[in-house]
């Protein structure tokens, strides 16, 4: 089978189009985009790098000694993220609480459908709650915030309040060990 193009036109076409310093450097910064973007990781690998919540925090607490090394952040009716050793390490992503009815097969999370308030309990303390009721009118649940002093540890007083029985509680954790989530899968627990 014969070619239409000539090699050596297209070798002289090759040459002409090169010879331009200008498009010589798109060209290479067209093939280095290519090689920058290119995925590091197959379809479905395990985890998935970090994505972090809003910045548009509503309360952060740590504790009052030196003895705990921890630090956390609330936002949108969650616990959006933890930090440890040091306030640049996140290890937690979210934590929230999913609420399932059985029977109907609804599921809200604390997020996404239902209002939220917040509560400083103590002016001299980063002691934090926060109160998440149902846009349904279903369910309320209310988490009390503190941090151990003597631990590296984020204490949290949870009280679910549902109007129908059978609604189930799940809580949501999404790790991030060490500001990555590549090695990570979100847990969905049964309380």
């Amino acid at each position: 089978m014969t070619s239409i193009f000539n090699k050596s036109v297209s070798e002289n076409i090759f040459k002409f189009c090169f010879n331009f310093a200008p498009l010589r450097l798109c060209v290479l910064a067209l093939i280095f985009s290519a090689f920058a973007n290119a995925q590091t990781l197959a379809p479905g690998a395990p985890g998935r790098d970090a994505q972090w919540a809003s910045a548009g925090k509503q309360g952060a607490g740590t504790s009052a000694t030196l003895e705990s090394k921890i630090w956390f952040t609330l936002q949108g009716g969650a616990l959006t993220e933890v930090y440890y050793p040091d306030v640049t390490v996140a290890n937690v992503h979210l934590l929230q609480f999913v609420v399932v009815n059985p029977k109907t097969k609804k599921v809200e999370t604390e997020r996404d459908d239902a209002n939220h308030q917040i509560k400083v309990l103590r002016p001299d303390s980063l002691t934090f709650q926060q109160i998440n009721t149902a846009k349904s009118g279903e369910w309320k649940i209310t988490k009390t915030y503190a941090t151990d002093v003597e631990r590296d540890s984020v204490l949290i007083d949870v009280k679910f309040e549902p109007k129908n029985t059978n609604l189930k509680l799940y809580v949501y954790y999404d790790p991030s060990i060490g500001n990555s989530g590549m090695t990570m899968n979100k847990l969905k627990t049964p309380i």
